[in-house]
């Protein structure tokens, strides 16, 4: 049975990637002990243990990446801690990497898939997404998991989108996320002066979203409310 263990369907995919997929932690776990009892390849060092965990689909996508989009933090824990601590990120063809996909949604099964992908992997706020993104854009566009992406590296506050030049302050301003907003701001006071290529602030994004509740707790923060005077590329200030 083996030899079917590295058998791809026409997407590419293997064993390990529909068992992740599904969630079946059970037979995630055969799959890695049968591959164990392999040899090891002599020339590289590498178990075939470690080649299935990183093998991609034609999407460019491991058994992780299936793990963390279908929030399977058992799989997910599984196979972090199998591949540690050489793990590092690698994105699909969509630019995508596991954490990029586990900060994009929202929910106490995905909590745990970012908690056990944190712990276990290295290079963990990377250039996870497309357009120069990182997890902590996708984490502001959805309100979540912003905390403790801060506590694994602040910088990530400052970094902009390849296009927009948007940071992730930006992207939680324009959708309304308030509670986003301040814990970034709190964690990354200096971030708030970073404009986007239109020079608009997070301010103009909160006026932006059209939502007065916004904007108003914008201005309950200092380090946002002193924006309020600041004019973006053709002197526009943000009010509403």
């Amino acid at each position: 049975m083996c030899p079917l263990l590295f058998q791809a369907n026409k997407k590419g995919e293997i064993p390990l990637h529909l068992a992740a997929r599904y969630g079946h932690s059970k037979v995630v776990t055969v799959l890695i002990d049968c591959a164990k009892a392999l040899p090891t390849d002599p020339e590289s060092g590498v178990t075939e243990a470690k080649k299935m965990l990183r093998i991609t689909t034609e999407e460019q996508a491991t058994a992780l990446h299936e793990a963390a989009r279908h929030r399977r933090s058992h799989v997910v824990e599984i196979l972090t801690k199998e591949d540690r601590p050489e793990l590092s990120y690698s994105a699909n063809v969509h630019g995508e990497t596991p954490l990029y996909i586990a900060a994009s949604s929202w929910g106490q099964e995905q909590e745990k898939v970012i908690d056990e992908i944190l712990a276990n992997c290295i290079s963990v706020l990377d250039y996870g997404g497309p357009n120069g993104r990182t997890a902590l854009h996708a984490a502001s566009a959805v309100g979540d998991h912003v905390e403790v992406l801060l506590e694994c590296d602040a910088s990530a506050a400052y970094i902009a989108e390849t296009e927009k030049k948007r940071t992730a302050l930006h992207i939680a301003a324009i959708r309304g996320c308030i509670d986003a907003m301040k814990g970034i701001v709190s964690g990354c006071p200096a971030c708030c002066e970073l404009v986007d290529n239109r020079g608009w602030n997070a301010l103009h994004y909160a006026v932006a979203s059209k939502r007065s509740i916004v904007f108003k707790e914008c201005l309950r923060i200092p380090e946002l409310a002193i924006l309020e005077t600041e004019e973006d590329d053709k002197g526009t200030r943000p009010s509403i």
